[in-house]
């Protein structure tokens, strides 16, 4: 016989939010739905806790190694991959000027809204019950449902560069006012660690809450789990991008120095290697641990866990790059350039194909390998074997990466 909450999650099940193709306004709001939902949470909360006293005396479980939330930081997970693996039913795009917005998985809109303060580059992160966290220019972070509620902020003094991090109730949020802000979601404590430059990359956070990222001051930083700092290292230029991290805790960062940068958790370098330019955004790990990043020496570079050159991809003179590449454990690389091309390569460097695209943008992967991006005012969905799925319009185009929620 089927529970009460089995019961209503079916109910659930079947509603939309809203009608395809509305636009919310903040002050238009489905409030029966959304006591539904609240209902839903009170009921998971009750069993969660008729669990806990039915295993009272039982042995604490150990602590989950993997991170569980749906979309928790910036290119999904601590290897920057872009992949998410689980099926997808919705895409969360956040729009370069003021929209925000939600398609279904087969491009059909659940909702849009305007934010009248847009994004940039700046991507949400989803817990895993579905609720987001939406890093606006303007210094906001909103929160809300996936399917269509957005109920309130967090207020910080600069905008937020390319997204957050999500992990063990705390919020982690690199600003543009130079400092990282940690917010407890169950007290509602915050604390800031600054820096002497903007924090771009969303800090990669190990399964003892210490914190470590880098910052346009020229610092690796890395912080105890309350925020004091445990030590910083100084490779010059900017540090834009990572941490990306190996299977042995290594993390790779890159920037304007033209170099990626290997570091141990104890903030000893262990390797650098250079490029001919800057190296923009977040390197990508691969399953076997071959790190990927593109240069703006016009280059995408494959390198092994030990730092030394595995190959080299030429991307095309004055393709300039600033986005990350995806990374899918079962295909291979992808990368969407600046002269709006597409490029698929295998995992030895091989092309598989290109494609030319509407703009460009960050792009995200699906377990299907399916590659989606928000790339010039278009949502577009490519099949694996670089032929289009789908194409629709969109209100803006979207630099930051679609967010896919399984």
């Amino acid at each position: 016989m089927p529970s009460l909450l089995d019961e209503l999650q079916a109910i659930l099940s079947k509603l939309d939010y809203v009608k395809a193709g509305d636009i919310i306004l903040a002050e238009h709001h489905n409030y029966k739905l959304d006591a539904l939902w609240k209902i839903k949470e009170i009921l998971e909360d009750l069993n969660a806790r008729v669990s806990e006293l039915e295993q009272a005396g039982a042995p604490a479980p150990a602590p989950e190694p993997i991170l569980t939330a749906i979309w928790p930081t910036y290119r999904h997970d601590f290897q920057r991959t872009g992949y998410q693996p689980k099926p997808v039913k919705y895409i969360v795009l956040n729009g370069y000027y003021s929209w925000f917005m939600v398609y279904k998985a087969d491009g059909s809109v659940l909702y849009t809204y305007y934010n009248q303060v847009g994004s940039e580059d700046g991507s949400p992160v989803v817990d895993e019950y579905g609720k987001m966290f939406l890093p606006l220019d303007d210094g906001l972070v909103r929160t809300g449902k996936v399917w269509g509620l957005i109920d309130g902020w967090y207020i910080t003094a600069g905008y937020i560069p390319y997204g957050l991090t999500l992990r063990n109730n705390k919020l982690y949020i690199p600003s543009g006012d130079y400092g990282l802000h940690i917010i407890d979601l169950v007290t509602g404590e915050r604390r800031v660690y600054y820096t002497e430059g903007e924090i771009y990359c969303p800090p990669y956070v190990d399964e003892q809450g210490n914190i470590y990222f880098g910052s346009q001051d020229g610092y690796i930083y890395a912080l105890n789990h309350d925020g004091s700092l445990k030590w910083r290292y100084y490779v010059g230029g900017e540090v834009r991008g990572g941490p990306a991290v190996l299977s042995d805790g290594t993390m790779v960062f890159g920037g304007t120095n033209n170099c990626v940068h290997a570091m141990d958790p104890n903030g000893n370098e262990k390797w650098r290697f250079c490029t001919e330019d800057w190296i923009y955004d977040t390197p990508a790990i691969g399953p076997d641990d071959t790190i990927y990043f593109a240069s703006q020496d016009d280059y995408l570079y494959a390198l092994n866990p030990n730092g030394s050159l595995k190959w080299k991809y030429y991307l095309g003179q004055y393709a300039y790059y600033r986005f990350p590449p995806a990374v899918d454990p079962n295909r291979g690389v992808y990368l969407l350039d600046d002269d709006n091309v597409l490029h698929a390569v295998d995992f030895n460097g091989n092309p598989r194909w290109t494609l030319s695209m509407p703009g460009t943008g960050r792009i995200s992967i699906g377990p299907d390998g399916t590659i989606y991006t928000g790339a010039g005012g278009k949502l577009t969905a490519v099949n694996p074997d670089g032929t289009i799925k789908f194409q629709v319009d969109i209100p803006e185009k979207a630099y930051s990466e679609p967010v896919l929620v399984g």
